[in-house]
């Protein structure tokens, strides 16, 4: 009987300690800022560390995903290393790691994925001042439902008390701001315009990250405190990866676009309005190569129904490789699958039954044959300049 009340004694002394330890590396970050949303939040925290270093701040960042990294206050990174599956405890060694290297800024993108962990992550580990939200669209449906409401209510979990949201105009839902509101909060809006009016309407219209993403950046900067002209050095310094690779084959002009990392169908749908608006035409072809997932069936019950409807009409043709691709090419009409499996094979076979211009796009899943087919068309493509 006294080793059981012993042991439930020491767990308690346990979480006592690890709470408090918790309390005292937050309260040495003076600013605490995390990234959600559906998607851009990697993105989006490399832009506001590097307005934070130009504006001579000791900032560490944290980009989650397959290959997770911290960007170190003089920018450079460092892999996370992991044993197994990542986990939001992760959080408590970010927490660590920003005391150690003495930083007054963290932001750190929210990794998880049910309701319960983003509650967890953000309101019992990180505890933001300054919440982010790029964009709100149903993903992951299994664990957070169909419609955008349920993802509201979703990210309404990284919002603590009195923590400032900042948030894309057209992505502001009525559940976000009921909720801020009943948390003491303050609602930031990032119009649209707001990075033109700092970075000149041409330099946005060259970026390749998109015109919400870079308002809402800009907003957030501005709340912290920084001038304009340090948010256009920090700004100016980011790398921009552009998505499109053009190739020659056959005496036609193809164009390979990565989309495999939008993920969801109403991102990729905005990147190729995107793509078409840069190249001022639509091509002779238009064809949509779409990787599945095995472990993301709902996913691939979400690209089935965009491609039977409004999306699929969009594409002269659509390929479908990856586990399952079988059974979607069943309910999908007009929808092929390549008889290839290495990258070179796909491409070629596709390619091949094209005529004219092509665009290629690359969709639904970086993780396996997506990661693939972007490594072989960075080989085989000349960077397209947006």
């Amino acid at each position: 009987m006294l080793l059981p009340i012993a042991c439930l004694t020491g767990f308690i002394v346990y979480l006592i300690v690890e709470a408090l330890l918790l309390g005292r590396r937050r309260r040495s970050i003076p600013l605490r800022v995390t990234v959600t949303g559906t998607r851009g939040k990697s993105g989006t925290v490399r832009l506001l560390a590097s307005i934070c270093r130009q504006g001579e701040e000791r900032v560490l960042s944290r980009i989650t995903g397959s290959e997770a990294l911290f960007l170190n206050p003089d920018g450079t990174e460092l892999p996370i290393r992991r044993g197994t599956f990542p986990t939001i405890v992760e959080q408590k060694r970010t927490l660590r790691l920003a005391r150690d290297v003495q930083a007054r800024i963290l932001i750190s993108e929210i990794m998880s994925i049910h309701p319960e962990n983003h509650l967890a992550e953000s309101q019992r580990i990180l505890m933001p001042k300054l919440v982010l939200i790029t964009n709100i669209r149903p993903d992951h449906t299994e664990a957070q439902g169909r419609l955008r409401e349920d993802a509201a209510r979703v990210f309404c979990h990284d919002i603590p008390r009195r923590a400032a949201v900042a948030i894309p105009s057209e992505e502001i839902h009525p559940i976000l701001v009921h909720d801020v509101a009943r948390k003491d909060g303050l609602l930031l809006e990032a119009r649209a315009g707001t990075a033109a009016a700092v970075m000149g309407k041409e330099w946005v219209a060259r970026s390749s990250f998109f015109p919400e993403i870079l308002d809402l950046v800009c907003t957030a900067a501005r709340y912290m405190g920084f001038t304009d002209e340090t948010i256009r050095r920090g700004l100016g310094r980011i790398r921009q990866d552009s998505p499109i690779r053009i190739h020659e084959q056959d005496g036609r002009k193809v164009y390979l676009v990565d989309g495999f990392g939008a993920n969801d169908p109403l991102s990729t749908s905005l990147l190729l309005e995107r793509i078409r608006r840069k190249l001022g035409r639509d091509p002779v072809e238009t064809v949509g190569l779409l990787t599945l997932r095995a472990d993301r069936a709902d996913r691939s019950q979400q690209w089935l129904e965009a491609l039977s409807g409004e999306m699929g009409h969009r594409f002269t043709k659509v390929f479908i490789c990856g586990p399952g691709s079988s059974v979607i090419r069943q309910r999908l009409a007009g929808a092929s699958c390549p008889a290839a499996r290495d990258a070179e094979g796909i491409t070629t076979e596709i390619l091949a039954g094209c005529a004219g211009e092509t665009l290629l796009l690359g969709m639904g899943n970086m993780k396996g044959a997506g990661s693939q087919l972007t490594a072989y068309w960075e080989k085989i493509g000349v960077t397209y300049a947006l």
